[in-house]
């Protein structure tokens, strides 16, 4: 019997590590996203760098298109390209405050291609298959020893649903 009671009592002793090793990594998941969120809401929405740069370019290309180089479609379309790519690197700036988010819903090995297409049926659609690897119902508690809550999930989803909108 005594040895039954040392055995229960390092099985319990095992699984309180484990619960309090999980819940540190729930707060350090939250106190990144609000690191994240927080950067996000006093970051300029383009570095004046890449606001300079893209209207160099534009000035560039009316020069050029006053100039007889090129033809006014040609520099529409210019124009809009390099809008394009200025709001691209934006979205991946923001983006990426959101790593462990990312990593969270299993888009960690993700190209800037990939990760600049995200939209809301991706996001949907990776957080239904993390949801059921991590939901309490979904799984027998051994196999979520050591991995994040269902609802730090959901805080990863909800916050990058609101920069991919």
């Amino acid at each position: 019997e005594a040895e039954a009671d040392e055995e229960a009592a390092a099985a319990a002793e095992a699984v309180a590590a484990e619960r309090a090793a999980a819940e540190r990594r729930d707060q350090e998941l939250r106190q990144k996203r609000e690191a994240a969120e927080e950067a996000l809401r006093v970051q300029r929405p383009r570095p004046l760098s890449d606001v300079a740069a893209t209207q160099a370019a534009e000035a560039a290309v009316n020069a050029a298109a006053a100039a007889g180089l090129m033809d006014a479609d040609a520099a529409e379309e210019k124009k809009r390209e390099l809008q394009q790519a200025a709001e691209a690197r934006e979205r991946l700036g923001r983006l990426r405050l959101f790593e462990s988010d990312l990593a969270l819903l299993g888009f960690e090995a993700v190209s800037e291609d990939d990760l600049l297409a995200l939209d809301e049926k991706a996001l949907r659609a990776q957080f239904r298959l993390r949801s059921r690897e991590l939901h309490p119902d979904a799984a027998t508690e051994e196999e979520l020893a050591g991995r994040p809550s269902v609802y730090e999930l959901n805080a990863a989803y909800t916050s990058l649903l609101k920069l991919v909108r």
